[in-house]
């Protein structure tokens, strides 16, 4: 049995490497696909959410829960805006996005 740290230390690497892939791909097609900047920076905060719980026990749990899992939180609604933008529908409304996202979040943590 894997220790629960190992296997996220283990996503955060591959989340950075999913980070770095995707700043490329944004890099060389940002004026062909809408979206792709929320994509970018959506997995920019999950990369930092994922380091916070991997760091849990070492920095406050402030950060390494609370912290963490907004992070994570937010970059699932961006990651929805940027599925909108992408497929060329309207936008997702962030307050209907937000309450539902809200009333799910204290089951997160």
């Amino acid at each position: 049995m894997f220790d629960m740290r190992t296997l996220m230390v283990t996503y955060l690497v591959n989340s950075l490497v999913n980070t770095l892939v995707m700043a490329i791909f944004w890099r060389h097609n940002r004026k062909y696909f809408g979206g792709i900047v929320n994509w970018l920076f959506a997995l920019v905060l999950q990369t930092a959410g994922f380091g916070l719980i991997a760091l849990r026990g070492v920095v406050p749990d402030l950060f390494s829960v609370l912290l963490s899992n907004t992070l994570v939180a937010v970059s699932s609604l961006l990651i929805l805006d940027g599925l909108k933008r992408c497929s060329s529908t309207s936008r997702v409304r962030f307050t209907t996005t937000g309450c539902s996202a809200s009333s799910s979040w204290p089951s997160c943590t």
